[in-house]
């Protein structure tokens, strides 16, 4: 029913319409004057007030004829008629062609002639020449016979002297190009100069004001449809507006001539017939698309094929275009605008808001169609005011997709506003739901370590299941920190701190930690990051999250081979490559990755979180990233982030409140505290301030400190000083890495032996679970608390003092055994001696009651004794052996120091070692060289014995974990050396050749 309605009213519509256009087509003046039989008469009435008059009426017309004033005159009965001047050829000779040649002759009389007067023509077809009085005044083309016919035709003012009387004005007209129309087929003006410049200056403004008006409206649609890629009415608008502007650029004035002179008539012609062709296909399109709901795809694509396959005719036969052609064009443009109309009323009784816009921009475009109708089909003057009408469309076509983007706005407002509550709720949930997960798997991972921990009551297969869930829960544990990180994203809570970072340290403490996940898939992460390389401006917690997502990637991926990390300098950045061998990806997923990375960061959909993490992380650092990968052969992602003009860094953790203030504190290492305390720890730090306050601490507890601000001064120390009881490390720090230096010390010395507290700055809980895997005791927060930071340095002191007690009482342990067969054999040797020799007898007594002695000697469990001491007791076994093995036994002293401290029993079990494990086995016995010497401040024993010597296995053997009975005497003095001294046994053996211990101490007076 509405589309009846529409119908009926777009009918009633174009009839109202056509009524008021053909009721005031013409241009009337209040001085209408005509000629009559080819004669006009001017008076100054007709041309006051700045009117000009219209040279229409009857025109003396000689057909098929060129003539001149002097041919007309020679001429005798030469023939001629008197015809409408504005009339077309065709109509005045009956044919069908507007092909031809002929000549208009007016005589203008004048009666007061005043001044300079002017000619506006607007329209001859298609070439001329004009004569005023005999004399030419005016030319465009060349008009002849067809083979010297050179067209042109533009509208031009041309400004001339009439005299007193009659002025005849001739006009010779020739048209071999454009067939349906030729002559004069626009009225000519006369009037004074200033009046008919006026003419002229109004007709270019209306036409430079529609031209302008429509291409800007064009680009403007046109870019506007670049932003707005899915609103394809955009474009199709843009090209009506483009297409109305190209037609009166080469239409009315003709201004296409006035930036291009040079242009061919035909070119011109082929461009007005592109524009209309051109006008009635967008148009088409534009309501296909703008108003699909109402637009009928059949017959919108039907009248586009018809209009492209006349477009085409025109383009390629220009010369050869009908009247039947030129009157299916106003057909065709006359059905785009009755179609145009039809569906904008439709809109418009749909109660659509835009279609109040729509009908009054039909309005403007039916009128101005049918005036240009008339125009073209009557030849009669139509007022240049009608080419406003196409701008007050234009004008209600811009309202009308203003008020689409004001209802758009709207709507995305409203939109956003629900968008933004939605996302709250979700960021809400999301944030609820990481909690709760976490408490559950905090379960799960504890007691899944429990398990694990009773390897041996688990069979092979639940022990392979309960690895398995350790894993997962672990991923899990770290898909839910990121869910955390990505909320805190999107909601803009997480918040840079920008410092300066050490490359080199920070990736070196990343691989340390996916070191050992790479090493249980068989893959090597190798750092080739250079020592050097330039600091860079980062968040250094999220610069270490990038890197471990990164790395973590890498890893499961890569199932066999090496991931590779480098960092190279690239102007006034520092790219960081992780490169691996893995599987690499294909091009569809590789373009599904960078679509992630660079187009689609808004996503809340958690497929490849980590890298949309770290996306986001890089951008608020000013960083960028790349990948590269290639399907078989591996990935390589690359990194960059801004470089620090700073070759060191300064205060490195505390800088972010101290860099700038000129009145820093200094502290010169290595600093040696002159507190008197049992305790001494070792702090090591790159922060001058941090190291004067955690000394201050430990200082007040009271404890000696030792504070250095490298792992290679924390090293040094180490070697020299070996009475250390604790190390408080940051892990991050230039040279050697908290890290590093804690691997080293592990080399050394187990949990118990010297226990390490570690600081950071991460609040990750997998970093702190990291770190106490790789050998730290402890792990607190920079920057910590002043009580907590002395509560857990008092924690380790104390289980430090716990150990000492423990190794004194197994010291003690040690030095008051004496093992069963050798007193068995001690004793049968002296009872053997007493039957034979009395004297000897009573000297392995001697000995042996010295023996017993010192071994029974309970004050031997003090931490140090004279060396004289441990001598005495090795001097009494030595001779018991000797008497018991006799000649088979051979001992050298070379003693060059005795005035020293030594632990109890440090010397005696590895003089009875090689005694009784080296020299006793063999048949022939051997020698056993003693030897004491001072180095600086080094004393070095050596015991050496060319007994049975050891093998390369038992060798290795003997301070592991699985070591035999027969080597813990051993094991302990290693320990206790390690612990007094910072020193191990030196053992070097040969089968058959022998063993050599050597003990290394300093000398402690």
């Amino acid at each position: 029913m509405k589309k009846l309605l529409a119908f009926v009213l777009t009918i009633i519509l174009f009839a109202i319409v056509g009524s008021i256009a053909l009721h005031d087509f013409e241009k009337e003046t209040a001085y209408l004057t005509k000629a009559v039989n080819g004669r006009i008469v001017v008076n100054d009435f007709d041309l006051q007030d700045n009117n000009v008059i219209e040279l229409k009426g009857g025109w003396e017309f000689f057909r098929d004829k060129l003539l001149s004033s002097k041919d007309i005159a020679e001429i005798d009965n030469i023939k001629s008629e008197y015809v409408p001047v504005s009339q077309n050829w065709k109509d005045i000779s009956g044919t069908n062609t507007g092909y031809g040649i002929g000549t208009y002759r007016l005589i203008i009389h004048v009666e007061n002639p005043s001044g300079i007067y002017g000619l506006k023509i607007n329209s001859i077809q298609m070439a001329h020449k004009m004569y005023l009085n005999g004399q030419l005044i005016a030319q465009l083309g060349n008009p002849g016979e067809k083979k010297d016919f050179i067209s042109k035709n533009i509208s031009y003012v041309h400004y001339l002297q009439l005299k007193k009387g009659d002025n005849e004005l001739i006009i010779q007209v020739a048209n071999f190009i454009h067939l349906p129309t030729g002559g004069i087929n626009k009225p000519i003006f006369l009037g004074k100069q200033g009046a008919i410049s006026d003419l002229r200056d109004r007709d270019l403004i209306i036409d430079c004001m529609t031209i302008t008006s429509f291409f800007i409206m064009g680009f403007f649609f046109g870019g506007l449809f670049f932003q707005r890629r899915k609103e394809f009415y955009l474009v199709h608008f843009a090209f009506v507006c483009l297409f109305i502007g190209l037609y009166q650029f080469v239409h009315g004035e003709k201004v296409i001539y006035f930036l291009f002179p040079t242009i061919s008539y035909p070119s011109v012609l082929r461009l007005q017939y592109l524009s209309l062709c051109g006008i009635t296909i967008t148009v088409y399109s534009y309501l296909l698309t703008a108003h699909k709901q109402y637009a009928s795809k059949k017959w919108v694509y039907l009248f586009i094929g018809l209009s492209g396959y006349m477009l085409l005719y025109d383009l390629l036969f220009v010369e050869k275009v009908s009247g039947v052609f030129v009157f299916m064009h106003t057909v065709l443009g006359a059905i785009s605008l009755f179609y145009a109309c039809y569906i904008f009323i439709q809109s418009t009784l749909s109660k659509e808001t835009e279609g109040y816009y729509l009908l009054f921009a039909a309005i403007s475009i039916a009128a101005y169609t049918m005036l240009e109708n008339i125009n073209a089909y009557t030849n009669t003057y139509i007022a240049n005011w009608v080419n406003l009408l196409p701008l007050v469309a234009l004008m209600m076509f811009s309202l009308l997709l203003s008020l689409r983007f004001m209802l758009a706005f709207r709507k995305i407002e409203h939109l956003s506003t629900e968008l933004i509550k939605t996302d709250q709720v979700k960021n809400e949930f999301l944030e609820r739901t990481t909690h709760e997960f976490l408490t559950p798997l905090t379960g799960i991972r504890q007691i899944t370590e429990s398990m694990l921990k009773s390897k041996e009551l688990l069979e092979e297969n639940n022990l392979q299941k309960m690895e398995l869930i350790r894993s997962l829960s672990f991923r899990l544990t770290m898909l839910v920190h990121e869910i955390s990180d990505f909320v805190n994203l999107k909601q803009g809570l997480l918040k840079m701190e920008k410092v300066i970072v050490d490359v080199h340290a920070t990736i070196t403490i990343e691989i340390s930690i996916f070191q050992i996940i790479a090493q249980q898939k068989k893959v090597k992460i190798v750092n080739q990051v250079p020592a050097n390389t330039p600091f860079i401006i980062a968040d250094e917690n999220r610069f270490r999250q990038i890197v471990g997502n990164l790395l973590d990637n890498a890893v499961k991926n890569t199932h066999a081979g090496e991931i590779i990390v480098s960092a190279v300098q690239k102007g006034n950045y520092v790219n960081i490559i992780v490169k691996d061998n893995g599987g690499g990806m294909g091009q569809k997923k590789l373009e599904q990755v960078m679509n992630l990375l660079h187009h689609n960061m808004e996503s809340d959909h958690l497929h490849g979180l980590g890298l949309k993490i770290v996306k986001q992380l890089l951008n608020l650092q000013d960083g960028k990233i790349t990948v590269v990968s290639k399907e078989g052969e591996g990935t390589v992602v690359t990194f960059s982030l801004p470089m620090s003009m700073q070759s060191k860094i300064p205060s490195y953790k505390a800088r972010k409140n101290t860099e700038n203030d000129r009145n820093f504190f200094q502290m010169a290492t290595p600093y040696f505290s002159k507190v008197k305390a049992p305790y001494t720890v070792l702090l090591v730090d790159d922060s001058d301030a941090f190291l004067k306050i955690m000394a201050d601490i430990i200082e007040s507890i009271p404890a000696n400190v030792i504070a250095v601000k490298d792992g290679c001064e924390a090293l040094s120390i180490m070697n020299r000083n070996a009475q250390i009881d604790l190390v408080v490390v940051d892990l991050v720090m230039p040279k050697i890495s908290g890290y590093e230096l804690s691997k080293k010390i592990r080399e050394n010395y187990s949990l118990v032996d010297l226990p390490i507290l570690m600081m950071l700055e991460s609040s990750y809980h997998t970093d702190k679970i990291n770190i106490l895997q790789m050998g730290a005791n402890d792990v607190i927060n920079k920057p910590f608390d002043y009580a907590e930071f002395e509560a857990r340095v008092k924690n380790l002191l104390m289980m430090k003092e716990a150990v000492n007690q423990s190794i004194a009482m197994e010291v003690a342990f040690l030095q008051s055994q004496i093992k069963p067969h050798f007193l068995f054999n001690v004793l049968n040797t002296i009872n053997a001696l007493s039957y034979t020799d009395i004297e000897q007898s009573r000297e392995v007594t001697e000995n042996f009651a010295e023996y017993l002695r010192n071994s029974f000697d309970f004050h031997n469990t003090n931490t140090l004794i004279p060396f004289e001491k441990e001598m005495q007791l090795i001097t009494s076994y030595v001779e018991i052996e000797k008497m018991r093995f006799r000649d088979r036994i051979h001992i050298q002293y070379d003693i060059k120091v005795k005035d020293f401290m030594v632990p109890p029993l440090i010397v005696q079990p590895v003089i009875e070692n090689a005694i009784r494990h080296g020299i006793s086995k063999k048949a022939a016995g051997g020698f056993l060289f003693f030897s004491v010497e001072q180095k600086k401040k080094q004393i070095m024993i050596t015991i050496e014995d060319t007994g049975v010597g050891m093998s390369p296995e038992t060798l290795a053997s003997i301070f592991s974990s699985a070591a035999r009975e027969g080597h813990v005497g051993l094991k302990n003095i290693n320990k206790r050396l390690k612990y007094y001294y910072g020193t191990e046994l030196q053992i070097t053996s040969e089968e058959n050749s022998g063993t050599k211990v050597v003990l290394e101490i300093t000398d402690l007076k």
